[in-house]
C-alpha cells in the first residue's frame, strides 16, 4: 500500500521538546505526497459538552473541527504524537479524542 497522505496530530506544547523533534524527524524520513500536521496547542476548538447532538445527527454541533475530520478521514496514515503527562496524553489531545464521539 502506498502512503499518499500522512496526518500528524501534534499534542505537544513545547516548541523545542522531544515530541516536536520526533515529528520533524518523521517528516524528514517519510516519503509521501502530503504531510499535514495539526498542532493542538495552536488550535482553538470547543470541548465536548455531552449534549448528545451527535447521537442523532452523526456529527458534532460545533463545526470548528470540520477541516480536521476531513483530513483525518482522508489520511492513509495517522500519527498521534504527545508527551506523557502523569502517564497519559496531553490535555488538548484528550479533549480532541472526546470530540470523536460521533464516530461511535
Amino acid at each position: 500500500m502506498k502512503i499518499n497522505n500522512v496526518f500528524i496530530i501534534d499534542g505537544a506544547g513545547r516548541q523545542n521538546g522531544y515530541t516536536k523533534k520526533q515529528i520533524e524527524y518523521l517528516k524528514k524520513i517519510t516519503v509521501c505526497e502530503n504531510i499535514v500536521t495539526f498542532e493542538l496547542f495552536k488550535e482553538k476548538f470547543h470541548f465536548c459538552d455531552g449534549c448528545n447532538y451527535c447521537e442523532e445527527n452523526e456529527k458534532c454541533k460545533h463545526r470548528d473541527l470540520d477541516l480536521f475530520f476531513s483530513e483525518f478521514e482522508n489520511a492513509d496514515l495517522i500519527v498521534f504524537a504527545s508527551p506523557l503527562y502523569n502517564g497519559t496524553f496531553s490535555a488538548p489531545l484528550k479533549a480532541l479524542i472526546d470530540r470523536f464521539q460521533f464516530y461511535y
